[in-house]
């Protein structure tokens, strides 16, 4: 997750669009190196967006999730945010990298390495196009790097994950 807009560990983010944050051009001006961004988002599947509209501002099944756990966890229970995730082939443990990507995407509600590719590929793909989604969860806050939260952010995404796609997939 990146810091900023309530998000807290094991909330749930859903990439809409998928940023390759990487991509684009670095350039000299007077000794000085600067990243001119040139990436090509890849939004969600719009009834996929829609479908999970309604999860936004609720508390099922948030709730029942987060009362599942048994290890430590958050004050509150998880919440579902939509928004542009960044993605890249490399662990971000750098502010200055959190700070020049925020800067370039100013609504990014996360950092991560995996989604794009699933997103790009069946952007990509011929038709019928495949449909697809991606359920992060945050762990740590890209510049704050720890292993204290990885399994309840993998409990919360994945029991999401089943939550939503035994109740929408293929509707």
């Amino acid at each position: 997750g990146t810091p900023g807009g309530n998000r807290d560990y094991g909330d749930i983010l859903v990439p809409d669009p998928s940023v390759d944050y990487t991509s684009g051009k670095i350039v000299d001006h007077d000794g000085v190196q600067e990243f001119q961004p040139d990436s090509y988002p890849i939004p969600l599947n719009a009834h996929l967006r829609a479908s999970l509209q309604s999860y936004a501002n609720s508390n099922a099944p948030f709730e029942e999730i987060w009362d599942g756990w048994r290890g430590r966890k958050p004050e509150r229970p998880p919440t579902l945010h939509l928004g542009p995730v960044g993605a890249a082939d490399q662990v971000v443990d750098s502010s200055s990298v959190v700070k020049r990507t925020t800067k370039a995407w100013r609504k990014l509600i996360g950092l991560e390495m995996e989604a794009y590719g699933l997103y790009r590929s069946v952007h990509e793909a011929p038709h019928p196009k495949p449909v697809c989604i991606a359920f992060k969860s945050v762990s740590d806050f890209a510049a704050q790097k720890s292993d204290n939260w990885q399994e309840y952010a993998a409990y919360t995404s994945a029991s999401f994950s089943k939550y939503f796609i035994s109740r929408h997939w293929g509707n």
